[in-house]
């Protein structure tokens, strides 16, 4: 989407696990859009929400016309025992 949509020619993906949260963000430096006038209310951005919250997360999308988007995913993990 961040090609074929924003045309963006840098696309950064970073995974990081913080404390008890995995978090995922996706930033490119493409066209952005108008968050203001309900242009993230598309359909994709509506699936997006949907499947993080269903899994306990919470999504964050921050847009500019003209300098791009971040989408970030917030997810709250247990932590795992590992026996020995």
């Amino acid at each position: 989407n961040s090609l074929r949509h924003a045309r963006a020619t840098r696309i950064d993906v970073a995974l990081r696990h913080i404390g008890s949260r995995v978090r995922l963000s996706i930033c490119d430096n493409g066209s952005g859009f108008d968050i203001e006038h309900g242009q993230a209310k598309g359909i994709g951005f509506a699936h997006m929400k949907v499947r993080v919250r269903k899994i306990g997360g919470r999504l964050d999308i921050q847009s500019t016309v003209g300098r791009g988007t971040c989408i970030t995913a917030d997810v709250y993990v247990e932590p795992i025992q590992m026996t020995v």
